[in-house]
């Protein structure tokens, strides 16, 4: 990969994305080269995957539709799960 000057990077992501940009000041604090934050964020901004795209899609319907179950703890999460299923009983 070629030189990349921590300025030149920054003019180029300067307002792109306010994470990004929290991102980036926060790496550079923790002393991050340029090179290292650039490929870090092709990384980040990649197309996500087939199974990505479907775990974001059924988060969705989880998040939207009130027909799906929802949970307000994990406890009440494990005692929906721990409970004997109707079908196993007959």
């Amino acid at each position: 990969m070629e030189y990349v000057d921590m300025k030149d990077l920054e003019a180029a992501l300067f307002g792109h994305n306010e994470v990004v940009s929290k991102t980036i000041k926060k790496l550079k604090a923790e002393g991050w080269t340029a090179e290292q934050i650039l490929n870090f964020l092709e990384e980040f901004t990649a197309e996500p995957n087939d199974e990505t795209k479907a775990a974001i899609k059924e988060a969705e319907k989880i998040a939207y539709y009130p027909n799906v179950k929802q949970y307000s703890s994990v406890e009440e999460l494990m005692n929906d799960l721990n409970k004997p299923d109707d079908k196993e009983m007959k």
